[in-house]
């Protein structure tokens, strides 16, 4: 698209057009109707190419289009604040439809079942699942030092109905959220997947992020480090303590409680336990058997670091 420089009769000046000037005999520019069918076809091909409806009433079409695509709060990427939007990271091996057992329990590494008994379940389709939320709902909790404050708008799919920190949001809806203040994120009774909460008020298109940054970003909060370490007796011995570390990929948001779970350790005479944790690992130590010339004696498990909400 350019100013139509090859049409001497339009009367640009400087390339540009102009009002003219009646007293030294300068005539005002033309505006041909095939410059103005070029600048129309031109903004239309960004509404049509967005999925939208042209629509000679409406006057906010093309900034629908181009929001839909980065974004109304600018940016191309980490606007939607839910974290494992796409419903598939699960480091603690939930398996869809167990029933929890108790209140607010995770299923998923994010989403947690909100009453004790009900569940969470999913179907895969393609590179999310689609989930469904039980009467009781399930939600997520987003942490205040990711929200500025001001207007912001949820939107998914599927038949589920959501509210946000208790006050009920339709999809595409718009609420407000306090500065650095925690939100609750819920959907209650139905499917929903690809569900985003954003800066701004107009819906934008799912933030699809790769896998990999979906982990991270939750791993902030909760993740599963497999630890193993092996002692081997070479003239028999008493019990002697031992031990590991098990280092966080990511450092945590707060400090994590931690939890070790055995997967087969051998030859030991007190089990494996985290001796001391912080925001980036934890220590796991045990102590061996009495043992002969030759024993082996090791630490095998994961160490859970949780620093949910």
């Amino acid at each position: 698209m350019d100013y139509p420089k090859s049409k001497p009769e339009v009367g640009l000046v400087g390339g540009k057009f102009n009002d003219g000037d009646p007293l030294q005999g300068i005539p005002a520019s033309l505006d041909p109707a095939s410059h103005m069918n070029a600048i129309t076809d031109e903004l239309l091909a960004v509404i049509t190419g967005f999925g939208l409806v042209p629509d000679e009433t409406k006057s906010d079409q093309l900034y629908k289009a181009i929001a839909g695509r980065i974004g109304s709060a600018g940016g191309f990427s980490f606007r939607n604040l839910l974290i494992d939007a796409t419903g598939t990271i699960n480091q603690a091996g939930y398996v869809s439809g167990a029933a929890t057992s108790g209140a607010n329990k995770y299923a998923l590494d994010m989403w947690r079942v909100v009453v004790s008994g009900q569940n969470l379940s999913w179907v895969a389709s393609g590179a999310i699942n689609v989930m469904t939320a039980p009467a009781g709902g399930v939600e997520q909790v987003i942490g205040g030092s990711s929200i500025l404050g001001g207007t912001y708008t949820l939107n998914w799919t599927g038949t589920a109905t959501a509210t946000v920190n208790g006050i009920a949001v339709l999809k595409g809806g718009t609420f407000a959220l306090s500065a650095n203040a925690n939100a609750t994120v819920r959907f209650t009774g139905g499917t929903f997947s690809m569900p985003q909460l954003e800066m701004g008020t107009v819906p934008t298109s799912f933030e699809l992020l790769d896998p990999s940054i979906g982990l991270v970003r939750s791993q902030q909060y909760f993740e599963k480090v497999g630890v193993y370490t092996r002692v081997d007796t070479q003239n028999g011995n008493a019990p002697c303590i031992f031990g590991t570390l098990a280092k966080c990929s990511v450092t945590k948001k707060s400090l994590p409680a931690c939890t070790y779970v055995d997967v087969g350790s051998i030859g030991l005479g007190t089990a494996a336990t985290v001796a001391s944790s912080d925001f980036y690992g934890a220590v796991v130590t045990a102590i061996q058997t009495a043992s002969g010339v030759n024993t082996p004696h090791t630490i095998v498990g994961h160490v859970f670091f949780d620093s949910r909400f």
